[in-house]
C-alpha cells in the first residue's frame, strides 16, 4: 500500500484529447479539446527536507487537491475553476480552447480532508481560502510542524496554443520554509523534550496570487506565535539530532527574526533569541542547525532550493560566529556570514578564498588580532555590514582589527557599510594597509571610523632627510586604485611610510571620491599627500584624481613633501606632461589643509607641476607646509596650488592650458624665482643686498668671504641668501626697520660661518628704531663654528633681540659659546639643529613664545635656558630633543610680583642628561655649578616631566642644612625632598597643614634620626612618607630612626598623623640594643611597608595609636625584638618575616583598643606572639592566610595577665583567639563543648556527643574524619560564631537511616549566633548526606529531620547526585528525610532525591534548591531568597508542591530583586506600590514552578523592569 510520496516537482503533461468540451463561449467548432495530466514521482521515507506529500499518509485523513484554471492572454477572462481529488500519481483536467491563441494555464495543488467530492462539489478549503485564486489566503489556525499546510502552484503563458502537442509545466511552492535541528540531544543526560514555544518578531505576508506568482496582502503581522506546539518525529531525528521546529509561510527574498523556548521534562525551558537576520525565500529550505538545546552560539543556516536533500546549489551560505576563536575562520562560499560579539585571536583572523563573494553581517563588537586581519585574496569580495536590529540604514556593530605584521583589512574588492565603529591598524611590514591594497577598490559608506592606519606610520624622513627613498615602505591607511567615501564620520587616519592616509602608497595610481562625510585628522605618510597620492614612478606615470563634495574635512596633513589634499613627491623631477596626472574637484565643502614640507595645502607636491580640476561653492583654508623655499632658482610653494618645482626640469610651457580654477579663478601657474646675484666678497654681498629690489632677491655665495654686511629689511623685498656651502667669517647685521608687521622674508641658507675671535655672526640685537624688530626671519642648513681653543671664546651663532617669527632648521652649532641667544622675541622655532661642545646651549629670555623640536644639544652650562619677563606670559615648547649639560633646562629669575607665567611643555620623547642633581630648575636665581638653587616664588607650569627631576618639585639635598632647609621651607606644590648623597645628622618634622611631606632617600644613606612633631593635631590631613632611606649608623648609644613622639616638649608635638614608612632599610653596624627602627606614640593613620630591620633593639615600638596602623612585608633580622603595638587600636599585620632573639610581636590587652590581626607571618623567636596585660574582657587576636610560628619555648602564642611576656601568668581578662588551630597556645583552652564540660579536642567533643546533647563550637576546628549521626538519635550543633571544617573529602554529617517508624522525628539540628553567625565548611562535599539505601532501615519506615536554623554553608555546588544538602530517599513513602530550613545563608546547592521533604520557610540560596517526592513528602516554601530553583516534584492536584504555609495556599508574596533573586515571604503581592517598578505576566518565564503561587495570579513583580524586559519579553511586562 503506498503510504508517502516526495513531490519534487509536479508535472502537467498536455495531450490531444476528444471528450468533455468547454469553452469561453467562441466558436465550439474551432476549439480542440486537451487533458492536462498531473503526475506525482513517489518516495518512502518522510524527511523534515521534503513537503507534504512526502511527510502527509495519504492514505488516511488527507488527499491531494488539485485545482485547475485557465485565463486569456491578459488574465481578464477565464474558464471555471476545475478540481481533482486523489491519492495516485496522476490526474486529468479536459479543457477545450481555440488552437493559436495565447492563453495562461494556473495550477494550485494543496492538502485537505479526505472526502469524496458529490457532484463535482469539491470538499472544503483546509488551510487555504482558493475561490480567488488571486488571493490565495490563510484560512485558519496557523499551526508549526503541521506538514498539511504545504502547497504547490504554477503561472505559464502558453504561447500560440496547438492542441496536438503536449507541454510540461513545473510546480514550486509558494512558501518559504524553515526548519530548526539541534545537534546536543546526547548532552540532555536523560532530560526530554515536552513542547515548545516560537515567536516571530518580523512580519509575514497573508496571502498569494497564482495568477503573477507573487505574494499579496499588507506584510506587517507581527508577533506570530506557535505556543505550546509537540514536536513531532522525522527521519533526521537521532541519539544526537532533532528537528525542534517547521514552519511553512508565504514568501518572497525576505529576512526572518524568532525567538524559541523548549519545555523540558525537569520543568525547565531553554530559551533562544534568533535576532539575527535569517535569509528565507520562496520554494527554499532555510536550515538552522547546532547546539541549539546547550549552548546559544555556532548556529549554521543554510538555504536550499526545492525541499530536496540532494541539492548542491547554495543561493545563500550562512553561517553564525560568536565568542573567542583561536584559529582562522575561513570564508569559502558565497553567501552571508553573522559575526556576534566575536574576539579572533589567529593568523590570519578571517580569510576570504577567491572566488567566494563573502558578506559579514556584524553585530556587536567584533575585534580581530593576529599578524593578519582580514585577507581577501585575489578574486574573491568581501562586504562588512553593520546591522541594526531593524536592518534600518542605520550604524550598528564595531569592528576593530589590529594586524601585527601585515594589512587589517588587505584585498582588492573590500566594501564597508553602515558600521558604529571601526578601527583597523595595520601591522609594520612592507606594503600592508589599514583597509584595501594597492589594487583594490574599497567603498565605505554610513560608517564611523575611529582609528585606521597604514603600516610604519610615519610624516617625515627620518633616515634619509633630503630624498626619503631609504624609508620604510609601508601602506595608506585606506587605499587602492580606487576609494570611495559616503556618509562617513572619520575621527583619524594615518598613512604609513611612502603612503597618503586616503589614497595609495608610492608608484601607484588612485582616484578617491568623498561624499557627504566628515573627516578629522589625516595625516598623509612622508612624500605623500593626507589624501591623494604618493610618490611618483620613475617614468612619471601617476595619475591622482580626488573627488570632494558635500564633505568637512577639519584637518588633512600632507607628510613631509606632500599636500595636504593632492599629489606626493617626485623624486625623479619628471617632465609632467600628461604622463602624470593630479586632479582635484571640490564642491560644496568646508576643508582645512595643510601641506608637508615644500609643499601647499591643497595641490601638488614637491617636484609636482601638473594640477587640473577646480573648487566651488566652498570654505577653504590651505596653507603651504612649514618650509616654501628649498634653494637657488627653485619656485616658492604656494599655499594653495603647486608645491615647489624646478622649472627648469619639471614645469612645461605647453601645459598652459592645463589649468586649476577656485571659484572660477585660475591659480597661477609656479614662477621661477627673481634672477640671482653671485657675490664673491663681503662688499659684492653688501652691493646686492643694497640693491635689493621688490620681489624675491637671490644673492648666492661664489667664494668664501670675510667681512661684514647688513641686511635691512624693507617692504616688498623677500632675501634670500644662498651661502652654497661657502665660509663666512664676520658679521650678517639684521635690521628690521622696526616693521614687525612686515610681510617680507629673510631666509639665510647653507652658509657655514666659521671665525676664532669672539663675534656674533648674526646680529640683530639693536634697539634703536630704524634697527630694531627683525621679523619673518629662516636660517636654514647653516653651521656656526669656533676655532678658538675653547669653548669659552665668545664666538656665537647668533643674537636677536625684539624679532618676529625667526626659524633656526638644520643648523648645527660646534665649540661656541652658545648657538642662539633670544630677548624679547616672539614666536621662535629651533628645529633639527645640533649645539656640540659648546659653554652655553640656546638662550630664551625673556621671550613671548618659543618651540624647540627634534633637536640635540651639548654645553657645559646649560643646554636650554629662559628668563622670566614681566612683559608678557612666555611658553615653551620642547618636543623629541636631547640635552645634555649640568642643567639641561634652566629657567631662571622667577620671583613673585616680577614676572608673568612661563610655562614648560615637554611633548614626543626628549632625552635628557644632567650633570648636576636636577633635569629642569625654576629658580629665583640663577641656578649653576656651585650655585644652589633658590626656590622660584613667581608663576610658572610645567608639563610632560613625569620622567624628570624638577626643582623644587624634587628638592634633592646633599647634607644636614640642606636636608633642614628643604623641610622648613617646603610649600604644599613642592614637597618631596629627595637625597643627592649619603646624610648624617639630625631633621626636625613639624606638619603642617596642606602640605604632604616626601622624604625620598633615592636609596642613600642616612645616619641620625627624624623627629615627626604632629603639633597637636590629631585630626590633621597632612601626610608624611618617608621611602627609599637606607637608615644605617655605628654608633652603640641610644638612637631612634624615625621618631613620632607623644610627648617631646610638654605633648605639644603629639598627635603625629597619616605617616608613611616604605621601602626603607634599618640596620647597625652590629647587634645593638639602644637602636631602635621606628618609635609611634599617640600617631593617627601609621603604616609601614616593605621595610626591613637587622642588628636593632626593633623594628617598630607603637603606643596609643590610633585608626588604620598597618604593617605590612616587612622584616626584623637578628634583632633583640621584633614589632610592639602596644595597646595600639586595630593594628594590623600582614606579610611579616621576624627572626628574633625575644617577642616576635607582642600587644597589650585592652578590650577597648579592639582587635590585632595578622596574616602570612613567619616568625622565629622565643615567644612568637605574645599578648600582655590581659585583665580586662575582649580582646581578640585573629591569623588568617598562612602562618608559621616557630619557638624554642612550649608555647607559640602568649596571653599572660603579666606586663613581662616572659612571665607566663593565667589571664584574668576574657579573649578571643582565631585561625590558630594546631598551634600551641598558653594558656591552653578548649575547642568544644557537651552541655556544659569542655574538651581540648573536637574529636574528644564529638567522642561525648550523644543522643539529644548540644555540641557547642568555642574555637574553629577541623573534623579529622566524618561524623556518623542515626537517624534514631537526635544531636544539636551549635556553631556560635567559630567555623567547622569537613575533613579532607569528606562530608561533614552522615545521616544513617535505622528506621524511625512512620513518624517524623528530629536527627540533627544546627544553630548559629544570630549577630556573627557561624559557618561549615565541606569543599567539594556535603555538609550534610542522607541516603536511605546506606543506612539498615531494610525497608521500613525512616523519617529523620534535619532542621537548619542559622549558620553559613559553604560545601558542593552539584545539583544532581550529590550536593551541600544531599538527602535521598528510598522507593516507598515515609523512606525519606525532611529538609526544614528556617535560616542561613548557603553557598551551595540543595538536592532531595526519591521521596524526599523539604520545607523551607527562610534564607539565603545561592545554588540549585530541588527536590523530589511525593504527596507524603512535598515542598512547601513559604520564605526565602532563592537564585535558582532545582527540580521539584509537583502535580496537578496540589499536593507535591507549593509557594504558602499549606499545599494549594497562595497567602505569601514572590518577587525578583535587584540580584535576579526570587524572594518569598510576606503577604500576596497586588500592587506595585513603592518598592516595584515592573510586573510579569507571564511568571512562569521564570519558573515553570511559579504557577504553584500567588504570583500566578497576581503576577510576578520586580524591582528593576530592564530585568523583567529581558527575562519575559515587553509584551508581557507591565510598567508601574
Amino acid at each position: 500500500m503506498r503510504k508517502l510520496f516526495a513531490l519534487l516537482a509536479l508535472v502537467l503533461g498536455v495531450v490531444s484529447c476528444q471528450n468533455d468540451p468547454e469553452g469561453f463561449g467562441a466558436n465550439v467548432g474551432g476549439e480542440q479539446v486537451t487533458n492536462v495530466t498531473v503526475a506525482l514521482p513517489e518516495l518512502t521515507r518522510a524527511s523534515s527536507t521534503a513537503g507534504a506529500i512526502t511527510n502527509v499518509d495519504l492514505t488516511g485523513d488527507y488527499t491531494i487537491r488539485y485545482i485547475f484554471q485557465v485565463y486569456n492572454s491578459d488574465f481578464t477572462e477565464s474558464k471555471a475553476q476545475q478540481v481533482k481529488y486523489s491519492d495516485d500519481a496522476s490526474v486529468s483536467f479536459p479543457v477545450r480552447l481555440v488552437p493559436g491563441r495565447d492563453y495562461n494555464f494556473v495550477v494550485w495543488a494543496d492538502i485537505v480532508e479526505n472526502a469524496n467530492p458529490v457532484d463535482g462539489v469539491k470538499c472544503a478549503d483546509l488551510h487555504y481560502n482558493t475561490a480567488d485564486l488571486k488571493a490565495i489566503s490563510l484560512n485558519n489556525t496557523w499551526e508549526a510542524m503541521d506538514e498539511t499546510r504545504d502547497a504547490y502552484t504554477v503561472s505559464q503563458l502558453i504561447k500560440d496554443f496547438k492542441g496536438t502537442e503536449g507541454y510540461t509545466l513545473t510546480l514550486k511552492r509558494p512558501f518559504a520554509k524553515l526548519r530548526v535541528i539541534t545537534t546536543d540531544m546526547a548532552e540532555l543526560l536523560g532530560l526530554e523534550l515536552e513542547n515548545a514555544t516560537v515567536t516571530y518578531s518580523t512580519p509575514h505576508y497573508n496571502a498569494f496570487n497564482a495568477l503573477d506568482s507573487e505574494v499579496v496582502g499588507d506584510s506587517k503581522n507581527r508577533n506570530i506565535e506557535h505556543k505550546d506546539y509537540t514536536i513531532k518525529a522525522y527521519a533526521e531525528d537521532s541519539e544526537t539530532n532533532k528537528v525542534l521546529f517547521t514552519d511553512y509561510f508565504f514568501a518572497k527574498d525576505d529576512v526572518v527574526k524568532f525567538n524559541m523556548s523548549v519545555a523540558m521534562s525537569d520543568g525547565k525551558s531553554v530559551d533562544r533569541s534568533f535576532t539575527t537576520d535569517i535569509p528565507v525565500k520562496r520554494n527554499y529550505l532555510t536550515t538552522l542547525i547546532g547546539d541549539i538545546l546547550t549552548e546559544g552560539n555556532n548556529i549554521t543556516v543554510e538555504v536550499e532550493e526545492g525541499f530536496d536533500n540532494n541539492v548542491t546549489d547554495k543561493p545563500w551560505y550562512v553561517e553564525y560566529f560568536s565568542g573567542v576563536k583561536n584559529e582562522t575562520i575561513v570564508l569559502d562560499e558565497t553567501g552571508i556570514y553573522i559575526f556576534n560579539n566575536l574576539t579572533i585571536n589567529a593568523d590570519p583572523a578571517v580569510l576570504v578564498k577567491a572566488p567566494a563573494e563573502a558578506v559579514i553581517d556584524l553585530q556587536g563588537t567584533v575585534s580581530f588580532k593576529g599578524k593578519q586581519g582580514i585577507v581577501v585574496q585575489d578574486g574573491a569580495k568581501l562586504t562588512i555590514n553593520g546591522v541594526a536590529e531593524t536592518r534600518a540604514a542605520e550604524r550598528a556593530g564595531k569592528l576593530i582589527v589590529e594586524a601585527t605584521e601585515g594589512s587589517a583589512i588587505g584585498g582588492n574588492s573590500i566594501t564597508i557599510n553602515n558600521l558604529a565603529g571601526l578601527t583597523a591598524k595595520a601591522g609594520n611590514v612592507e606594503g600592508a594597509f589599514g583597509i584595501g591594497a594597492i589594487d583594490a577598490e574599497v567603498v565605505i559608506n554610513n560608517t564611523k571610523i575611529d582609528y585606521v592606519s597604514g603600516a610604519f606610520v610615519q610624516p617625515l624622513c627620518i633616515n634619509d632627510p633630503k630624498y626619503g627613498k631609504s624609508e620604510p615602505e609601508g601602506g595608506a591607511a585606506i587605499g587602492g586604485k580606487k576609494v570611495t567615501i559616503d556618509g562617513v564620520e572619520l575621527v583619524k587616519a594615518e598613512g604609513g611610510s611612502k603612503s597618503a592616509a586616503i589614497g595609495n602608497r608610492y608608484w601607484q595610481n588612485t582616484e578617491v571620491i568623498i561624499k557627504n562625510s566628515t573627516l578629522g585628522d589625516v595625516f598623509g605618510g612622508n612624500a605623500s599627500a593626507a589624501i591623494g597620492g604618493s610618490r611618483y614612478a620613475g617614468d612619471a606615470k601617476h595619475n591622482v584624481k580626488i573627488l570632494i563634495e558635500n564633505s568637512t574635512i577639519t584637518n588633512a596633513v600632507g607628510g613631509q613633501f606632500g599636500a595636504g589634499i593632492g599629489s606626493g613627491y617626485d623624486t625623479h623631477c619628471n617632465q609632467q606632461n600628461f604622463t602624470a596626472t593630479n586632479d582635484i574637484v571640490i564642491k560644496n565643502s568646508t576643508i582645512t589643509a595643510k601641506g608637508g614640507k615644500y609643499a601647499p595645502g591643497i595641490g601638488t607636491g614637491f617636484h609636482s607641476a601638473y594640477l587640473t580640476g577646480s573648487i566651488t561653492e566652498s570654505t577653504i583654508v590651505s596653507v603651504a607646509g612649514d618650509e616654501v623655499w628649498y634653494k637657488g632658482e627653485y619656485t616658492t610653494a604656494q599655499n594653495l596650488g603647486y608645491g615647489i618645482v624646478d622649472p627648469a626640469r619639471e614645469f612645461q610651457g605647453e601645459n598652459a592650458n592645463v589649468t586649476f580654477t577656485v571659484d572660477g579663478v585660475v591659480i597661477p601657474s609656479p614662477v621661477v624665482n627673481a634672477s640671482y646675484v653671485t657675490v664673491y666678497s663681503a662688499e659684492e654681498l653688501q652691493a646686492a643686498l643694497d640693491g635689493a629690489k621688490d620681489g624675491d632677491n637671490l644673492i648666492r655665495f661664489g667664494a668664501n668671504i670675510a667681512g661684514n654686511a647688513t641686511i635691512k629689511q624693507a617692504d616688498k623685498k623677500n632675501i634670500l641668501l644662498d651661502g652654497c656651502g661657502y665660509e663666512f667669517d664676520g658679521t650678517l647685521y639684521i635690521h628690521g626697520s622696526s616693521r614687525y608687521t612686515g610681510a617680507e622674508t629673510l631666509n639665510i641658507a647653507n652658509v657655514n660661518f666659521k671665525s676664532d675671535v669672539a663675534k656674533w655672526f648674526i646680529d640683530s640685537n639693536s634697539t634703536a628704531q630704524a634697527e630694531r624688530y627683525a621679523h619673518n626671519v629662516t636660517i636654514k642648513n647653516c653651521t656656526f663654528t669656533s676655532e678658538a681653543a675653547d669653548n669659552s671664546v665668545a664666538v656665537c651663532g647668533a643674537r636677536f633681540r625684539q624679532a618676529y617669527t625667526v626659524t633656526f632648521k638644520d643648523c648645527k652649532a660646534t665649540n661656541t659659546f652658545y648657538m642662539a641667544w633670544f630677548t624679547g622675541c616672539s614666536n621662535l622655532t629651533v628645529e633639527d639643529c645640533e649645539v656640540i661642545n659648546n659653554e652655553e646651549g640656546i638662550t630664551f629670555g625673556p621671550c613671548n613664545k618659543s618651540v624647540i623640536k627634534n633637536s640635540k644639544i651639548e654645553a657645559d652650562l646649560y643646554g636650554v635656558r629662559y628668563e622670566a619677563t614681566t612683559s608678557y606670559e612666555h611658553n615653551i615648547t620642547i618636543d623629541g630633543c636631547e640635552l645634555k649639560s649640568f642643567i639641561p633646562v634652566s629657567v631662571r629669575y622667577i620671583k613673585a610680583g616680577t614676572n608673568k607665567p612661563i610655562n614648560v611643555a615637554f611633548s614626543g620623547t626628549n632625552t635628557l642628561t644632567k650633570g648636576g642633581l636636577y633635569d629642569v630648575a625654576f629658580c629665583a636665581n640663577e641656578y649653576k655649578s656651585g650655585v644652589a638653587p633658590e626656590i622660584a616664588t613667581g608663576e610658572w607650569t610645567i608639563s610632560g616631566d613625569e620622567n624628570y627631576t624638577v626643582f623644587p618639585k624634587q628638592w634633592i639635598v646633599t647634607n644636614e642644612a640642606e636636608l633642614q632647609a628643604a623641610i622648613t621651607n617646603a610649600t604644599a606644590e613642592f614637597s618631596t625632598i629627595s637625597f643627592g648623597a649619603d646624610i648624617t645628622g639630625n631633621a626636625y618634622i613639624a606638619q603642617r597643614e596642606g602640605i604632604d611631606l616626601v622624604i625620598d632617600g633615592c636609596d642613600k644613606k642616612f645616619d641620625g634620626g627624624f623627629i615627626v612633631d604632629g603639633k597637636n593635631r590629631s585630626t590633621g590631613t597632612d601626610k608624611v612618607l618617608f621611602q627609599n632611606i637606607n637608615f644605617y649608623t655605628e654608633t652603640t648609644g641610644a638612637l631612634t630612626f624615625i621618631s613620632c613622639p607623644g610627648t617631646y616638649n610638654g605633648e605639644k608635638e603629639r598627635y603625629s598623623h597619616y605617616v608613611t614608612i616604605d621601602n626603607c632599610t634599618f640596620s647597625a653596624k652590629e647587634l645593638s640594643e639602644n637602636v631602635g627602627a621606628i618609635n609611634a606614640q599617640k600617631t593617627y593613620h601609621l603604616k609601614v611597608t616593605n621595610c626591613e630591620a637587622s642588628n636593632l633593639h626593633s623594628l617598630l615600638q607603637v603606643q596609643s595609636c590610633d585608626n588604620d596602623v598597618t604593617i605590612e612585608n616587612v622584616k626584623a633580622i637578628n634583632c633583640k625584638n621584633g614589632i610592639s603595638v602596644g595597646n595600639t587600636a586595630f593594628p594590623t599585620i600582614r606579610g611579616a618575616e621576624i627572626k628574633v632573639k625575644g617577642y616576635g610581636v607582642r600587644g597589650d590587652a585592652d578590650a577597648s583598643r579592639g582587635a590585632l590581626k595578622l596574616t602570612d607571618m613567619n616568625i622565629e623567636a622565643a615567644f612568637p606572639i605574645a599578648i600582655r596585660k590581659v585583665n580586662t574582657n575582649g580582646y581578640s587576636v585573629a591569623l588568617d592566610g598562612t602562618n608559621t610560628l616557630t619557638t624554642s619555648n612550649t608555647y607559640q602564642i602568649v596571653f599572660t595577665s603579666n606586663s613581662d611576656e616572659a612571665v607566663l601568668e593565667d589571664p584574668t581578662g576574657t579573649y578571643t583567639l582565631t585561625g590558630a588551630e594546631g598551634m600551641k597556645v598558653f594558656p591552653v583552652r578548649p575547642a568544644a563543648k557537651v552541655g556544659s564540660t569542655e574538651y581540648l579536642t573536637i574529636d574528644e567533643a564529638i567522642a561525648a556527643w550523644t543522643n539529644n546533647t548540644t555540641l557547642t563550637l568555642l574555637d574553629n576546628v577541623t573534623l579529622s574524619d566524618v561524623v556518623t549521626i542515626k537517624s534514631t538519635e537526635h544531636h544539636i550543633l551549635d556553631l556560635g560564631t567559630y567555623t567547622l571544617t569537613a575533613a579532607e573529602g569528606k562530608n561533614a554529617f552522615e545521616i544513617t537511616a535505622c528506621g524511625t517508624g512512620a513518624a517524623e522525628r528530629y536527627a540533627i539540628t544546627i544553630n548559629a549566633d544570630a549577630t556573627n553567625p557561624g559557618s561549615i565548611n565541606a569543599g567539594s562535599k556535603a555538609i550534610v548526606y542522607y541516603d536511605y539505601s546506606k543506612g539498615t532501615a531494610a525497608g521500613a519506615d525512616d523519617r529523620p529531620i534535619i532542621k537548619i536554623n542559622g549558620g553559613v554553608f559553604n560545601a558542593s555546588t552539584a545539583s544532581w547526585g550529590t550536593a551541600g544538602i544531599y538527602f535521598k530517599g528510598g522507593s516507598k513513602a515515609r523512606q525519606a528525610a525532611t529538609l526544614n530550613i528556617s535560616g542561613g545563608e548557603f553557598y551551595c546547592s540543595i538536592n532531595g532525591q526519591s521521596k524526599s521533604k523539604m520545607i523551607i520557610s527562610g534564607g539565603l540560596f545561592h545554588y540549585s534548591v530541588g527536590s523530589q517526592g511525593d504527596s507524603t513528602a512535598n515542598r512547601l516554601i513559604s520564605g526565602g531568597t532563592f537564585k535558582t530553583l532545582g527540580f521539584m516534584t509537583a502535580d496537578s492536584n496540589n499536593t507535591k508542591f507549593w509557594f504558602g504555609t499549606s499545599m494549594a495556599n497562595s497567602n505569601v508574596g514572590l518577587y525578583i530583586n535587584d540580584d535576579d533573586y526570587l524572594v518569598v515571604g510576606g503577604a500576596p503581592i497586588t500592587d506595585f506600590g513603592d518598592k516595584f517598578a515592573a510586573k510579569a505576566t507571564n511568571p512562569t518565564k521564570w519558573s515553570s514552578y511559579l504557577q504553584y503561587s500567588s504570583a500566578a495570579t497576581n503576577g510576578l513583580y520586580y524591582t528593576n523592569a530592564e530585568m523583567a524586559i529581558k527575562k519575559h519579553g515587553e509584551a508581557n511586562v507591565v510598567l508601574k
